[in-house]
């Protein structure tokens, strides 16, 4: 049974570096995995292996990915090709398990906002003292009432409500009570009412939820954690993590009192190279660290890439490496394309666009991903003869054979194609890379562990730049050039001097 899991699993027999992620035995193991290395096929050949080999029942093995994309593809995978149904979760998910006999009801995704907007909206009228400070932060007269209702139609006071929600959202993503936050003594008084501010406003979050008998998203995942810690959990002999790079300290939190309870060895899978999510609560020295957190520990990588060409990752892996902050990887492939990054600079973007696909339609690239930094980003590039449709493909009236579907970078992780064109790239605050800065408070509250000048811009570019089978193609502004497409052809022709 060992060598047809080793030698045949979904067809593929398993490189070496794979083999020796399915055949460790080690108590906690981190699994470096390169893009396009193959991880899933490990993670199932590892599940099969657990299963068939080590005579370990499904039901005492646990899967979790970030997303219901990975876990339902994972499912089809191992019912379809081994009818194996084994319990496979996102966070989410494995919390409302755990929490399943406490009476609760989840609130919607976007019921901070809604609370926070009341606030702004009516409920702070009632605290006069609130909005004279909040007048006087906004350099406002703080005795008139009807600044505060110009004030809210102002659109910078709309960019510090969307902070306030990022900043609450960040402080219950990372496990901080909302008390310690105004114990920090680096910060200055202008920036300490804001401390106070935000305390008030998730106080008023925190008495919402509770009257209305409801807990969030962040909640469900702390109290999964300290049930777990009361009261343990079923019997587990295996804990299976994928993305671990995107882990927040409360995502780690249910994992490492999982694994102290059940005694469950633990391997997680991923890629620090693609860890893109830190405004969302991520924080990438969970999984640079691994082996500080859990004793035992082991990290094996997966470095051949079936997916991208030997030339573009050796592009790709010099412009990403310049961050030294890394886990650095060989990344090695034996596909060859000897022009794989195409920049095409322009005047204007629509012509070039068009231009672009009328090439790949006559050489026979009938279905391409297009990708964008920004959900917008698809409006640069659209015109009469397109249809945006609702599942995000783009119907070509010219050539309706031809499948043209959007993606955010974000959303594109994981995902594949042979032909990628990447949109819209130029030198501005919502560009490529995203040059809005983050504000003092937000700095002082949340340390930066990336040093490095744009460092998750640039892991994110490289997702973008990893996408494809084949060819990517660049679309950059001539006259406002991104400093990462700048970079990219500087790399480019350093290559090509050498050889």
């Amino acid at each position: 049974m060992l060598e047809e899991i080793l030698n045949n699993t979904e067809g593929f027999a398993l490189d070496v570096e794979q083999r020796n992620v399915v055949l460790d035995e080690s108590d906690s193991l981190l699994v470096v995995a390169g893009a396009g290395s193959g991880k899933t096929l490990t993670i199932i050949a590892k599940i099969r292996y657990l299963i068939d080999v080590k005579k370990i029942s499904p039901e005492e093995i646990i899967c979790i990915s970030f997303t219901r994309d990975t876990v339902s593809q994972l499912k089809e995978k191992l019912k379809k090709y081994y009818d194996f149904e084994i319990p496979i979760y996102t966070f989410h998910k494995l919390s409302l398990e755990i929490l399943k006999d406490e009476n609760f009801i989840i609130a919607p995704s976007n019921y901070l906002n809604y609370t926070v907007e009341e606030y702004l909206e009516g409920i702070i009228e009632g605290y006069p003292k609130l909005i004279f400070y909040l007048l006087l932060y906004f350099h406002k007269n703080p005795f008139s009432k009807k600044e505060y209702e110009k004030l809210k139609k102002n659109k910078k006071f709309k960019m510090f409500f969307k902070e306030i929600i990022s900043i609450i959202q960040k402080l219950k993503s990372e496990n901080i009570a909302k008390e310690t936050i105004l114990l920090k003594k680096t910060i200055f008084s202008k920036e300490r009412f804001l401390l106070k501010f935000i305390y008030v406003l998730m106080n008023e979050y925190e008495i919402e939820l509770k009257s209305q008998g409801m807990i969030d998203f962040d909640d469900m995942i702390t109290l999964a954690a300290k049930k777990v810690n009361e009261t343990g959990m079923r019997n587990l002999k295996y804990i299976l993590i994928d993305e671990y790079q995107d882990t927040s300290n409360i995502r780690f939190s249910l994992i490492k009192s999982m694994k102290e309870k059940t005694k469950a060895k633990l391997m997680v899978v991923g890629d620090d190279f693609q860890s893109i999510y830190r405004f969302s609560g991520c924080k990438l020295e969970l999984f640079l660290n691994f082996t500080d957190y859990f004793s035992n520990s082991h990290i094996l990588k997966l470095q051949n890439t079936y997916r991208n060409s030997q030339q573009l990752i050796d592009i790709v892996g010099t412009f990403i490496l310049k961050n030294k902050n890394q886990l650095n990887k060989n990344l090695k492939s034996k596909k060859e394309n000897n022009n794989p990054i195409h920049i095409l600079w322009y005047q204007d973007e629509k012509t070039e666009f068009v231009k672009l696909l009328e090439k790949l339609y006559q050489s026979n690239q009938k279905k391409i991903m297009i990708l964008g930094r920004n959900n917008d980003d698809i409006n640069y590039i659209l015109m009469s003869e397109f249809e945006y449709l609702k599942d995000n493909t783009i119907l070509w009236k010219k050539y309706p054979d031809m499948k043209l579907y959007y993606k955010t970078v974000h959303r594109s992780k994981g995902l594949e194609e042979d032909n990628v064109i990447l949109i819209h790239v130029e030198n501005s605050s919502n560009g490529f890379p995203n040059k809005r800065k983050e504000s003092k408070i937000m700095k002082k509250l949340f340390p930066n562990y990336d040093s490095y000048p744009y460092a998750e811009e640039r892991r994110l570019f490289y997702v973008a730049l990893t996408r494809t089978k084949n060819n990517i193609y660049i679309l950059s502004s001539k006259k406002n050039s991104s400093l990462f497409t700048l970079e990219l052809q500087k790399i480019i022709k350093q290559k090509i001097k050498r050889k």
